[in-house]
C-alpha cells in the first residue's frame, strides 16, 4: 500500500540536511519570514560566521524540496545554545519541531557536548518541557542595577543559579520547580528587566 502511495506521489519525502554557508541566505530568509518578522536577536553576519564554524549545528527540514523548518545553534562556554528553531506554520503539528530538536541533539553528542540550553517565550515552553528540557527563569538587567537586583532577589529567598555579565548587561538565572507564567510576569513587573524569559536546559 505504501508503495502505491509513493507511486501516486501522495507521500512526501522528509529529510533533514545541514545548512552549508553557501545556502545560509535561503535559511535566513526563511527565518526572517517565519520567526524574526523584523525583530532579529542576532545579526545575519554573526549567524553566518557561526554557520561557517559549526555547520553541523545548522539544520533544515525539507518536505520534498521545500524548506519547512530550521534549527541552529553554536557553543557557549560548556554548553550548546540552541539559538533558533522555527517551523513554517503550514507544516506545524506534524512533529517536525521534534524531529529538528532530536537531530540537533544527535549533532551535539557527536561534538561531545553534554548540555544544551535555550531561551523560550510562553508559546513554546511546554513543547520544550515535553522533550525533557528543564526550566529556569532568566532575566537581564543593566550592569549598574546588578547589586540592587540580587539583593532584592535574596530578600525574596529566590534561588540564584548563576550570574553573568556581558555587554554591560547582567544575566541572572533563577531556579523554578515548574513552568509558572505568573512568576515570569512578576519578575517583569517587579524588576523591569531588559529581557526576561524561561531558560531551558537538557543534559544529554
Amino acid at each position: 500500500l505504501l508503495r502505491d502511495f509513493k507511486t501516486m506521489h501522495m507521500l512526501s519525502n522528509i529529510t533533514i540536511r545541514q545548512i552549508l554557508p553557501g545556502s545560509f541566505k535561503q535559511a535566513d530568509t526563511f527565518m526572517e519570514k517565519h520567526l524574526y518578522k523584523g525583530k532579529r536577536p542576532r545579526t545575519y553576519e554573526f549567524l553566518l560566521e557561526k554557520c561557517k564554524e559549526y555547520p553541523s549545528l545548522f539544520l533544515a527540514l525539507y518536505v520534498d524540496k521545500e524548506m519547512a523548518g530550521v534549527i541552529q545553534g553554536f557553543p557557549r562556554d560548556d554548553y550548546l545554545l540552541m539559538s533558533e528553531l522555527v517551523v513554517d506554520i503550514r507544516f506545524q503539528k506534524r512533529s517536525f519541531g521534534t524531529k529538528l530538536v532530536k537531530a540537533f541533539e544527535q549533532q551535539a553528542k557527536k561534538l561531545k557536548y553534554t548540555k544544551i540550553k535555550l531561551g523560550s517565550d510562553n508559546k513554546t515552553v511546554y513543547f520544550y518541557a515535553s522533550l525533557g528540557y528543564k526550566p529556569s527563569l532568566f532575566m537581564q538587567v543593566p550592569e549598574e542595577k546588578q547589586d540592587e537586583t540580587i539583593t532584592l532577589l535574596k530578600k525574596e529567598k529566590r534561588a540564584i543559579l548563576s550570574v553573568s555579565v556581558a555587554n554591560h548587561l547582567t544575566g541572572i538565572e533563577l531556579a523554578v520547580d515548574s513552568i509558572d507564567q505568573t512568576r515570569l510576569a512578576y519578575l517583569q513587573k517587579k524588576f523591569t528587566p531588559i529581557s526576561a524569559q524561561f531558560l531551558f536546559t537538557k543534559h544529554l
